[in-house]
């Protein structure tokens, strides 16, 4: 005595295995997915980590060298010192130069001023020189005309 199972009930059974088996595909289709994104992410860790091994390597590098380097500043630095205090010198001793170079020029200027002055002072003179002994000569000649 077997009964036939409802039309409803094997649809509903159906409709659960197709859903049944849509949820195991996406399950398989997100696991992979995921096991791409694991891969990926397992790569940039390896890359990250040998990165960091080679900076390690690189600080403690520096670490070793690093009381060597500070000697050497250490005996460089009285020399870097000197240098910076003659540096300043010679920026004070510019300033003065350029200072006195000013004045120097102003007092040239002034200089030149009088040398104009004088220049034209001593064309008047000439002139007036020349016009006393053109008269000179006139004086000569008519004490010479009257003798």
């Amino acid at each position: 005595m077997n009964k036939p199972l409802s039309r409803t009930f094997t649809a509903i059974i159906v409709a659960v295995l197709l859903l049944c088996s849509a949820v195991v595909a996406g399950s398989l289709f997100h696991q992979a997915s995921m096991a791409g994104q694991i891969a990926h992410v397992q790569a940039n860790l390896t890359a990250v980590q040998g990165r960091l091994r080679k900076q390690q390597a690189e600080y403690a590098q520096y670490q070793q060298e690093l009381p060597l380097i500070q000697a050497q500043l250490a005996e460089l630095q009285p020399q870097a010192d000197a240098a910076y205090a003659h540096e300043q010198a010679l920026r004070q001793q510019r300033k003065e130069l350029r200072a006195e170079n000013a004045d120097l020029a102003d007092a040239l200027a002034a200089l030149q001023a009088q040398a104009s002055e004088a220049s034209k002072t001593a064309l008047l003179t000439s002139d007036a020189i020349d016009r006393l002994e053109q008269a000179l000569d006139a004086l000569e000649s008519i004490v010479g005309v009257s003798e």
